[in-house]
């Protein structure tokens, strides 16, 4: 069990997870692998809301589209390394 929950995936004929869904601490979560395995996209709930995570062959973190801890929209797009580069709120 993962979480609160339990884990149904979907694998490709080389055993790697290609598609997840998971009950995580905060509700569902849905992952979207490469062939590989790595991740590509998830889909979750967290403590203040929705996430759209994406991320690139380094398995680095590079889009979040999302809501911040002041419950407000955010976008946050980072470079190949993960490191933060451009971010937005939708607070006015």
């Amino acid at each position: 069990a993962i979480g609160n929950g339990g884990m149904l995936s979907v694998n490709n004929t080389d055993g790697n997870t290609v598609v997840g869904l998971i009950v995580g601490e905060y509700g569902g979560i849905i992952g979207v692998g490469n062939d590989d395995g790595n991740p590509g996209i998830g889909i979750s709930a967290n403590e203040n809301g929705g996430v759209l995570e994406t991320y690139n062959t380094n398995n680095k973190m590079v889009g979040y589209f999302g809501t911040n801890n002041n419950k407000d929209g955010m976008i946050l797009l980072r470079d190949r390394y993960g490191d933060a580069g451009w971010s937005a709120t939708g607070k006015q």
